[in-house]
């Protein structure tokens, strides 16, 4: 009984040592790729604030990037605006609709990592999917001109354009990179109460609210026909 009951003891011993950690210690135990991954998003921030010019690739890249947003199962790449790839706390302002928050996991996953609170079931598997990326792709705004509605309402089209970077961590290098253009929606519908609401107001923030849309709308195909992969919300 005693040489039967043993391995159960260990095992039970093992169990309760491994549940219930903390996301600091997940993370510790994950550190060499959380600093790999954190140096390629400081390597990736750094040629984009140098302004590179276009980058076209000869031929689709292999492996084809993949991308779902969030990260989603299945996903090899992630896509994060250039200001947050070293300060991911960074809050965008309201002026700058630029933030498209495609891929809110990575981010969170260094914000998490400094928690000290236990951490929920899936971290540890959510982590490891951020450090396996083999993308990275950066987009920073080159030109912005807000949209505008004025107290009579007459409403004047805005619109931006964002370099695009993609950055493959095995090569340390951009291999695709070019501008991506959008404006606001010609029409602007939007909501507003009746009683005490400022209608240019709310006519103004779904306008830019379009710009927004529009560019999260454009830059998912024009990465799929730049790289060959599939990038899909």
């Amino acid at each position: 009984m005693r040489t039967a009951f043993l391995p159960c003891l260990i095992l039970l011993s093992f169990f309760l040592s491994s549940c219930g950690e903390s996301f600091v210690k997940i993370a510790e135990r994950n550190r060499a790729g959380l600093d790999s991954l954190q140096a390629d998003m400081k390597q990736l921030s750094d040629l984009i604030a140098s302004n590179p010019g276009e980058v076209t690739p000869s031929a689709p890249l292999d492996p084809s990037p993949v991308f779902k947003e969030d990260e989603g199962a299945g996903s090899n790449t992630a896509m994060v605006i250039h200001e947050r790839l070293t300060e991911f706390e960074k809050k965008a302002g309201d002026e700058d609709l630029m933030d498209l928050f495609l891929s809110n996991g990575l981010e969170n996953c260094f914000i998490w990592s400094t928690w000290e609170e236990k951490a929920f079931d899936s971290f540890e598997s959510e982590l490891q999917s951020a450090l396996g990326l083999r993308y990275l792709i950066g987009y920073k705004t080159l030109e912005y001109i807000a949209p505008k509605v004025d107290a009579q309402l007459n409403y004047t089209i805005g619109g931006a354009r964002l370099g695009v970077y993609v950055f493959d961590r095995e090569k340390k290098e951009i291999v695709c990179a070019f501008p991506l253009a959008a404006t606001s929606s010609e029409t602007v519908n939007y909501q507003y109460r009746e009683s005490g609401g400022d209608q240019a107001q709310s006519a103004q923030s779904w306008a830019r609210s379009s710009l927004w849309e529009n560019l999260r709308k454009a830059i998912l195909p024009a990465l799929a026909e730049k790289t060959g992969g599939t990038f899909e919300l």
